[in-house]
């Protein structure tokens, strides 16, 4: 009996353990690789961090120039730090792969050319604007041209022996359609998505 119930707390111990290290393992690859890289705009080596089928899907090359945009918009500078991990989901494992849904949030700025604003008026039109999109609560602006944006998101990690690593899908209800052929609806209905 003594030896059975020293087996359940080892074997208990055991799964925390590797629970704990999955769970360490997705973090600092976020942190210190694919948050790192994007906070850099080191963007080639942040997407080697994205799923690839996603990357497959238009090629990694248009996803450069799209965030080559969006980081070289003449009149507009865009940044994103601050990165965190606010949770991480137990993994769950489904058909030989290990899903873990991770919320994040980072503070995203953009400072904006206001010296072709004669009438003054694009201030106020860019925080409205701004704060309808992100909400609220989650614009500020402490100087005019200058808007901080608290983003709070969602992400899939994914464990597959087709890859190496933790890879990561972003996740809002519009992106569903498109990354349902890469994550099982199954998948979904246990994180509620």
């Amino acid at each position: 009996m003594r030896l059975i119930v020293c087996f359940f707390i080892f074997a208990t111990v055991t799964m925390s353990s590797v629970a704990q290290s999955q769970k360490e393992d997705i973090k600092s690859t976020l942190l210190d690789g694919y948050f790192k890289f994007l906070g850099d705009q080191k963007i080639s080596k942040a997407l080697d961090y994205i799923h690839p089928d996603l990357i497959n899907m238009l090629g990694k090359q248009t996803f450069e120039e799209q965030y080559r945009q969006l980081f070289n918009n003449p009149g507009i500078r865009v940044s994103m730090k601050a990165f965190s991990v606010d949770t991480v989901s137990p993994v769950y494992r489904y058909q030989q792969e290990n899903y873990v849904l991770v919320a994040y949030s980072f503070k995203m700025t953009f400072v904006v050319d206001m010296s072709n604003d004669k009438d003054g008026v694009l201030h106020d039109v860019l925080l409205a604007n701004y704060k309808s999109q992100f909400g609220a609560r989650n614009v500020t602006s402490k100087a005019e041209g200058t808007y901080v944006i608290d983003v709070k998101r969602e992400m899939f990690a994914i464990d597959s022996d087709k890859f190496e690593g933790w890879k990561f899908l972003d996740f809002e209800e519009g992106m569903k359609v498109i990354i349902v052929n890469m994550i099982p609806e199954e998948v979904f209905e246990h994180f509620n998505k």
